[in-house]
Formats: structure tokens, sequence, C-alpha cells
């Protein structure tokens, strides 16, 4: 069982690998604001610039991805959230979604995986 630590250690980790490496549009999805806000200062401090913080419920954005950007979003803030990604980003493999938290239940999962979906990809 990892701990919390580990666990942000591998989040960042795999952000970075996705970010710099793949040039892939990273969504981070956590279950509160307070792990959200922790999760974007741990972004902030891996050098990765200008990610953007999403964590209010009562603000809708259409997000449009053209270039590479990493969301730290809380689930119930991105729920309704269209993302579109660009063409070229989608050749690249598209948003790569990683839920930094444990799911209450499967359905729960799904939605989160789904960010992209209403935008077709």
């Amino acid at each position: 069982m990892k701990n919390e630590e580990e666990v942000q250690t591998e989040v960042i980790k795999k952000t970075k690998a996705m970010f710099y490496d793949a040039k892939r549009p990273v969504l981070i999805i956590c279950e509160a604001v307070d792990s959200a806000n922790k999760y974007f200062d741990l972004i902030k401090e891996a050098g990765i610039n200008n990610p953007i913080k999403y964590t209010s419920k009562y603000t809708k954005i259409k997000f449009d991805i053209s270039k590479p950007h990493v969301i730290v979003a809380t689930n119930l803030a991105g729920r309704g959230t269209d993302i579109k990604i660009s063409k070229r980003l989608n050749q690249r493999g598209g948003l790569h979604v990683i839920v930094a938290m444990l799911a209450q239940n499967s359905r729960i999962e799904a939605q989160a995986f789904g960010r992209a979906a209403r935008a077709g990809n």
C-alpha cells in the first residue's frame, strides 16, 4: 500500500513524462480543493509553467487545448466541463487523465476519464 506522498510522487512523475516527453495535455482529478491545491503547488515546484487550477463547480470553462497544459481539478468542478483537444494533440494521444483519488465507485471513475468525451474525443 502506498502512502499519500508516494502517490503524489508518482502522479508528478507521470505528469512530467506526459507533458515534457509525450507533449500531451494532462488532467489531474482530485477529490477535494485541498488536494487540488497541493497538486497545483507540486506541479509548479516541478517546473511546469502555467498550470490551470479548476476547483469551483460554479465556473464553467470550455478548455481549448491546442498545446500541452496541465489542469488540476476537483472531481466536482470538472463535471460538465468541455475539454476540446486539437487534432494535432489528439494524434499524439489526446488528453492524459490521472485520477489522483480513490473513487467511491466505478461510475465516478468513468466520469473522470470521460472529460473530453463531450467534444467527441
